[in-house]
């Protein structure tokens, strides 16, 4: 049987140690190709307190420093786009942070013969690795792309469009994680013989389960990054509406970012402070057990997002998920089968279906009762790490 081949994941979102907060997808599919057989590896951005060099989980991680130690800034702790409309200096992070990279990734892919890499996000890692892989490698090495959203939709102007359409015909495959997203590449004009949908996966054999016997003291949760585009303020204004017919609501917030000043004046200002608890930043083994808490999971994104794996994690636990009507969510929930959708941006109606199912006790365990079965063929971690391995298979150079 032939040698798999040695894969790179080249990433800005990565955790930076055990039990970090930091979104974990890319650890969870390189330790599972780990265990598939392949041989890999991990390029990441540095950050204070991370290690430079580690083994994890049978793989090597190597993080690039690109900026004094207490000032690299760019990337983490509310990712790359929350952190350039945050702080403008940080736009003078970009270049030692693409520099660093490109000499990073090229040493790394040298010195493990690495016959693939697995870039995540088209800009910049896409880039780079197009550059590497093509230009100083001369195509001995593949490059297999994913885009996880952000980066597809929401960086649009002709520079930028351009850097995209270069990315993906340059790769030898690209991945976007929702059908929507395959959709708008076909809307730029974008060739897709090399393209497909492949989202990331969530563990709904082992974490991500329900559990009968939970105590749901919640009665509505969002999980997520609390930053623009959220809709978390549009939360709050529904939950204005729905306690003056129920004074018992109990709300929690789970996740941190730069909109978390004001949000709690938002709350201050509604009074909701005895509704309303922010729980801040919530390690991933956590996460199962606060889903399993609460009742149902609202998303009120007012923005379109690649996929949002904060659906399939609810609905693997049995939460039904009240959401707004907006790009690849439709594609997950199914409006009146396993959770309600709502007009974007709407508090009025964002809270009436939340009403909806909170007081209709036939309709919440209807959709309570389907919500797990209607993810658990596509996103779990098993075929979705099988789709991944066959394709980086397909596509991986021989070594010369």
């Amino acid at each position: 049987m032939p040698e798999l081949p040695r894969v790179l994941e080249l990433t800005s979102t990565f955790p930076r140690w055990e039990n970090d907060t930091e979104p974990s997808f890319v650890y969870e599919l390189s330790r599972r190709l780990v265990r598939a057989g392949f041989t890999v590896s991990v390029l990441a951005p540095h950050f204070t307190g991370a290690a430079r060099h580690e083994q994890w989980s049978g793989m090597e991680i190597h993080r690039f420093r690109y900026f004094i130690e207490s000032r690299q800034s760019l990337v983490n702790e509310g990712g790359t786009l929350s952190n350039l409309r945050r702080n403008k200096l940080n736009y003078l992070l970009l270049i030692p942070y693409c520099c660093s990279q490109l000499i990073s990734l090229y040493r790394v892919v040298r010195k493990q013969r690495i016959q693939c890499i697995h870039a995540h996000w088209l800009i910049p890692q896409g880039l780079i690795a197009v550059i590497v892989a093509r230009y100083l490698f001369r195509g001995r090495v593949s490059v297999l792309c994913t885009s996880h959203g952000s980066d597809l939709l929401g960086l649009n102007n002709r520079l930028f469009n351009f850097l995209k359409r270069r990315v993906i015909e340059n790769s030898n495959h690209t991945t976007v994680v929702s059908r929507y997203m395959y959709e708008h590449c076909v809307s730029l004009g974008i060739n897709t013989d090399n393209l497909s949908v492949q989202s990331m996966g969530v563990d709904l054999q082992h974490v991500f389960i329900p559990d009968m016997n939970a105590v749901q003291d919640i009665d509505i949760l969002f999980v997520g990054r609390l930053v623009e585009g959220k809709g978390v303020e549009i939360l709050l204004d529904a939950v204005h509406q729905l306690v003056g017919t129920n004074s018992r609501l109990r709300i929690v917030i789970a996740g941190d970012g730069p909109l978390m000043e004001p949000l709690t004046k938002q709350v201050k200002k509604l009074s909701l402070k005895h509704h309303i608890r922010f729980a801040g930043p919530v390690q991933q083994g956590q996460l199962p057990r606060l889903y399993q808490s609460a009742r149902i999971v609202v998303v009120p994104s007012v923005v379109p997002e690649g996929l949002g794996l904060v659906l399939i994690e609810a609905l693997g636990c049995g939460r039904p998920v009240v959401a707004s009507a907006l790009g690849a969510i439709r594609s997950v929930i199914r409006d009146g089968d396993n959770g309600l959708l709502a007009r974007p941006g709407d508090a009025r109606d964002l809270a009436e279906k939340i009403r909806n199912l909170l007081d209709d006790e036939d309709l919440y365990h209807t959709m309570a009762s389907r919500s797990r079965a209607s993810v658990l063929e596509t996103y779990d971690w098993q075929p979705v790490t099988a789709r991944y391995a066959q394709l980086i298979r397909s596509m991986a150079r021989p070594e010369s």
